[in-house]
């Protein structure tokens, strides 16, 4: 974790956007074509044929285990080193050389050979200590050479596994077995070492299999059309009540409790994972920090700017710096800012529609304490605290300057890495989550730092136990003043101050059940339902701490009737 942060003006901005018309999608409800600001070039480092390509047209990439980046391409097999490419290319007089230029796909497997899947000759393996290739071709089981789809996966027993149609090769006994007549769209391994498929039931409709490695078959999981939120990263009301949820794949919806449905944007809008989002406080704007970037879209224009991106252009200084954004926020002045990676704190300038850049300067005490920016936070009273990897940090009034305050922690896990903050308003405390060190309460005041106390638990003899006590993505309060902290690793956490008492919610454990102990954030709406997303692909869920009841989004499908399409990665 760890990003840097920018600031933005939310009215009549222009940047570097970048864009595309979405093609139409199925949702719950049908959201119209969205307009897209006209794409501009973006500066990239460009590797052509020039430098030492096979080809310039690459396939895939795939970077092993002692740090080479492979490159499929059209013509051949690239490795690069950092410096130079080196390329692997049939060679007819070589039996030991690649058996076809044009590569699909690249895994790597236990032992650091490398496999390449290509277009005519099946598969060829890389044995990278003997440099030579070996090639490995059943046509009756590899019907579909030639098909530019096709694709392979590895699972934990070193087993190729192919998806047209689906069969894997054992690379022990060096023979392909077909599995079934099915296609897949794609392979991926889960946790401990569980392996999964992506299979194509019929026109249109697709489940998520899971491999059973007693009798090599896969079981199916889900069969879904949304898949929109089955890995959620954050949640944030509208002024209007909708729920908008944006996802690790990228997908983003709003749920509309009134009539429990969802509008389903897919990934037209923010076409990367987005990690945190903030509607506007007049409902005409929503912003999204990605992995591509700052997003911001004007939901129900259809003006040509209703979706902006704003990206790095290294040719003004003034752009934003980073492509990857963590964390975006609205202050009192309607000034936006966000947190990115590796790029310091950055504020937009309205009047200017510039970027303003705050970064971490060795040596500059008064300079923010660390480049990777985790969280930003404005108090009652208009302060600015923004949370890094190297502690808390106030912004002064100058908007030039920061004063640092740093953890001393009973533990060694991160402890001045800040990945969340809250106020309690009744008593102006500061509630300070870090990345490895749980919960602590912070006095502006005094500048001092205390472990929340907590009558039911003895926090040192439970520090003691638990070195590592929370990993916390981020805050909110129940509506009868507790505090709830999303854990990854520990579930829910709910602090109550006026009770001085401390609970863990884990899954299984503690009505109302929660699905995951991996939460990636927590949220109170309206109705003093509180919200939970996870990053295992377990689904939204609510929890009603009046009726001690839970409620799922995302049910299995055992108890959902909807088809599903979408790729692997939506899923895991």
């Amino acid at each position: 974790m760890g990003f840097p942060l920018l600031w933005y003006a939310c009215q009549g901005a222009e940047g570097q956007p970048e864009g595309e018309t979405p093609s139409s999608f199925t949702s719950v409800q049908h959201s119209p074509p969205i307009p897209v600001k006209a794409q501009k070039r973006l500066p990239f480092d460009i590797f052509t044929v020039e430098d030492g390509l096979c080809s310039n047209a690459a396939n895939t990439l795939l970077l092993d285990s002692r740090g080479y980046l492979w490159i499929a391409t059209d013509d051949g097999l690239n490795r690069y080193d950092g410096h130079q490419f080196r390329q692997y290319q049939n060679s007819p007089e070589d039996q030991n050389s690649l058996s076809d230029n044009t590569v699909l796909d690249i895994i790597e497997d236990s032992r650091g050979d490398i496999w390449v899947l290509t277009l005519q000759k099946g598969l060829c393996r890389l044995q990278v200590a003997q440099d030579k290739f070996t090639a490995y071709c059943d046509t009756s089981v590899m019907t579909r050479l030639g098909y530019p789809r096709q694709e392979m996966g590895i699972d934990k027993y070193d087993r190729i596994w192919l998806n047209y149609p689906l069969a894997y090769f054992d690379t022990k006994t060096e023979q392909f077995i077909k599995i079934s007549d099915k296609n897949a769209q794609g392979f991926g391994e889960g946790h401990n070492g569980d392996f999964f498929a992506v299979l194509v039931e019929g026109k249109g409709i697709s489940s998520l299999a899971k491999l059973d490695y007693a009798i090599d078959t896969f079981q199916v999981l889900i069969i879904d059309s949304l898949g929109t939120i089955s890995s959620t990263n954050d949640i944030k009301a509208g002024p209007d009540g909708g729920l908008w949820i944006g996802t690790q794949n990228g997908s983003l919806s709003k749920y509309l409790p009134g009539s429990k449905t969802f509008i389903d944007y897919g990934r037209s809008v923010t076409r990367s994972t987005i990690k945190k989002l903030f509607p506007s406080p007049d409902g005409q704007q929503l912003w999204a920090a990605t992995w591509g970037g700052l997003v911001r879209f004007a939901p129900g224009s259809h003006e040509q700017d209703s979706i902006i991106r704003y990206r790095p252009n290294e040719t003004d200084p003034r752009s934003l710096p980073v492509g990857q954004a963590l964390d975006v926020l609205i202050d009192r002045q309607g000034n936006l800012w966000v947190a990115t990676l590796g790029g310091g704190l950055c504020k937009y300038a309205p009047s200017r529609n510039q970027f303003e850049h705050f970064t971490h300067h060795p040596g500059d005490s008064t300079s923010l304490a660390d480049k990777n920016v985790e969280c930003i936070f404005e108090d009652s009273k208009g302060r600015v605290w923004i949370g890094t990897k190297g502690g808390l940090n106030l912004m002064g009034r100058d908007k030039g300057t920061f004063q640092v305050f740093r953890n001393r922690s009973w533990t060694k896990c991160s402890p001045d890495m800040v990945s969340a903050i809250s106020e309690d308003t009744a008593t102006g405390l500061l509630y300070i989550g870090f990345w490895g060190d749980g919960i602590r309460a912070f006095n502006p005041e005094t500048g001092q730092f205390t472990v929340p106390q907590a009558t039911n638990i003895n926090m040192e003899a439970f520090f003691e136990k638990k070195p590592c006590p929370g990993f916390i993505r981020n805050f909110t309060w129940t509506k009868d003043g507790a505090l709830c902290a999303a854990s990854w690793g520990d579930a829910l956490q709910l602090y109550k101050p006026s009770e001085q008492t401390l609970q863990f919610f884990i899954p299984d454990t503690i009505p109302p059940t929660l699905r995951s102990n991996l939460l990636s954030f927590a949220y109170t709406d309206q109705d003093g339902l509180l919200w939970i997303g996870n990053t295992e692909g377990k689904g939204l869920q609510s929890l009603d701490w009046k009726k001690g009841e839970a409620h799922s989004i995302y049910e299995p499908v055992a108890k959902r009737r909807t088809p599903f399409s979408g790729t692997f990665t939506d899923y895991l």
